[in-house]
């Protein structure tokens, strides 16, 4: 099968699963998930040792579906999404993962087309890119999108999505060059615009260590 037929039957399957639990953008979310795998049988692991280079993986041992999701992974962003990869390998590669251990790595130099089409369902179950191209055609007046108006992209967005996730699909519809933020740091540059968060700047501060 080719890469693109193959592909776009991965963004079609995301479709049909959001049809399937009723999933809505704005309000997919970690506990959504968590319902969507307790209706597909996985159980999911928070896993406490360090995986590196990988945020989630996918195997089966005796028959049972499981999903390992790095516990010191904070943001819901790249859980969300690492979930959502996940989904993907159970939908469809089951037979793979019954011998070996699917991973979702940090890594997008060497991935094969199974991983890529994890990613292609990822970003299409959580924000479908046709509803994504109609509401950043709301969003961007004049189609300038620089660092600003990304920044503000993230802060209004319906879906939980990472300032990588916005570049690429920015990428693909050209209003950005592709590469042209590959470095950039959009956090650093939200706090420049936005101020520190309170959560951020009060933090409780650490228990002195005992002499």
């Amino acid at each position: 099968m080719e890469r693109f037929t193959y592909y776009e039957e991965m963004k079609a399957l995301a479709v049909a699963t959001r049809s399937k639990y009723g999933v809505r953008t704005d309000s997919l979310g970690l506990r959504e998930m968590r319902r969507i795998y307790k209706q597909e049988g996985i159980k999911l692991d928070l896993w406490p040792h360090k995986m590196k280079k990988v945020r989630a993986a996918y195997l089966i041992e005796d028959g049972q579906a499981y999903v390992l999701l790095t516990k010191s992974m904070k943001p819901v962003e790249p859980r969300l999404f690492a979930l959502a990869h996940e989904l993907k390998h159970h939908l469809v590669d089951q037979e793979i993962a019954k011998t070996r251990r699917l991973e979702c790595s940090v890594d997008f130099s060497s991935r094969s087309p199974i991983e890529i089409g994890a990613e292609v369902f990822a970003a299409e179950f959580i924000f479908p890119e046709q509803e994504f191209s109609s509401w950043v055609e709301t969003q961007l007046s004049n189609r300038t999108c620089g660092p600003d108006e990304i920044v503000q992209l993230k802060r209004n967005s319906p879906a939980k999505v990472s300032y990588t996730f916005l570049v690429k699909r920015l990428e693909r519809l050209k209003l950005v060059t592709e590469g042209e933020f590959k470095r950039f740091q959009f956090l650093k540059h939200e706090y420049r615009l936005y101020g520190v968060p309170f959560y951020l700047r009060y933090r409780r501060p650490s228990r002195p260590v005992s002499e």
